[in-house]
């Protein structure tokens, strides 16, 4: 790994990208973990001599430093306490990690969040930050957690995962410490370690998320739920959970994923589609297009013969707001097309019925109602 990277990770200086390769570079040895704290200690050390330097001049040094071996200007104690800091935190966290992963309550904490129009993270079972944007971006690594390009200095003796909340009306983006990327939509919760275990990699979800999972053949990626889980090791799929309708549908963009049944398993090739009913027990695979159920992270939605009470109620976790059709008979009428979400949900309400009745917009009140819910 080039240190040039390494430093601009530490100051926060990367793209998305750059941050997962650091991330899975650092799951990867100890070695690796060990490296990254000599750069830290490093630039702690370089910013304390010399704090109106320059960026540029900065790094230089740094990595003089490091080429040339020069122990000098750092004592080694500092160097491997550090290091050991690092690895101690990260043993620690994968014992805790295995204690509680067999008796969390994913349930309780799910519900704890059920309500509210902020973004919440709890991370670790006490430090809680809400946050009242629209869109938050989240960054895990070893030592901090950066929410919106500010720095969030945890707790390292966390007893508990971290539990993200995403109200209607919100979403947020989260990048793990092994490298993978998760979208989570509006009206979901996702509960997840700070570091995973050398074993396994493992979430809950309740609600919907597209998953960018990091490529690792030794550890499993898990993706649990109330009703099934998804089995992968490094692959882009879409997961759904809606306890209101009590399905479970996941979309297979690449890759392969392992659909985890009470009985039996179920193998997905791309471009598959699995659904799953609690209430009748009926499960179904099909072959359909993957942009129907993946668009929403690029602020648009995509229906091919979606039926309008589907249509509606995505809209209505989307903008966090009720919908209420006065002629009920349309509401398995099948929709086709695409909408804009980063139009208002009146534009974008009044476009999805335009498709379904236009006739009917004369009076467009007597035919919908909209309701915002905050």
């Amino acid at each position: 790994m080039d240190d040039l990277l390494l430093i601009k990770f530490i100051e926060q200086d990367v793209t998305i990208e750059e941050a997962r390769q650091v991330l899975s570079w650092m799951e990867q040895s100890e070695a690796n973990r060990s490296h990254f704290a000599e750069l830290q200690t490093l630039w702690a050390a370089t910013l304390i001599d010399a704090p109106h330097e320059t960026n540029d001049r900065a790094v230089k040094k740094i990595v003089g430093r490091i080429r040339k071996k020069d122990k000098k200007k750092m004592p080694l104690f500092l160097y491997y306490a550090a290091a050991a800091c690092v690895i101690a935190v990260i043993a620690a966290g994968i014992a805790v990690w295995n204690t509680w992963e067999k008796n969390f309550d994913y349930e309780a904490a799910v519900r704890q969040f059920s309500c509210g129009d902020k973004i919440i993270l709890k991370i670790g079972g006490k430090e809680e930050i809400r946050c009242a944007e629209s869109m938050v971006k989240i960054l895990h690594n070893h030592r901090q957690t950066v929410i919106n390009d500010t720095i969030e200095f945890i707790d390292r003796e966390r007893r508990e995962p971290n539990v993200l909340y995403v109200p209607y009306g919100k979403r947020a983006e989260l990048l793990l410490s092994d490298g993978t990327m998760i979208y989570l939509n509006s009206g979901s919760t996702l509960i997840y370690p700070s570091c995973f275990t050398t074993r396994r990699r493992e979430v809950y979800l309740d609600g919907e998320a597209y998953f960018d999972v990091s490529k690792d053949e030794s550890r499993a990626f898990v993706v649990k739920t109330l009703y099934r889980s998804v089995e992968v090791l490094g692959t882009k799929f879409n997961v759904s959970v809606d306890r209101e309708f009590q399905t479970f549908e996941t979309m297979l963009v690449n890759g392969s994923v392992m659909i985890k049944g009470d009985a039996t398993d179920e193998l997905l090739r791309p471009d598959q589609y699995y659904t799953f009913s609690d209430q009748t027990k009926i499960e179904e695979v099909r072959t359909v297009d993957a942009t129907c159920y993946t668009s929403w992270i690029e602020n648009r939605l995509q229906f091919k013969k979606e039926k309008l009470y589907k249509a509606i109620r995505k809209l209505e976790k989307t903008y966090d707001i009720r919908i209420e059709l006065m002629d009920r008979q349309y509401l398995n009428y099948q929709v086709s097309g695409q909408l804009n979400l980063r139009n208002s949900a009146e534009e974008t309400v009044r476009m999805l019925m335009e498709t379904v009745a236009p006739e009917k917009l004369i009076d467009e009140k007597a035919f919908y109602k909209i309701k915002h819910n905050h």
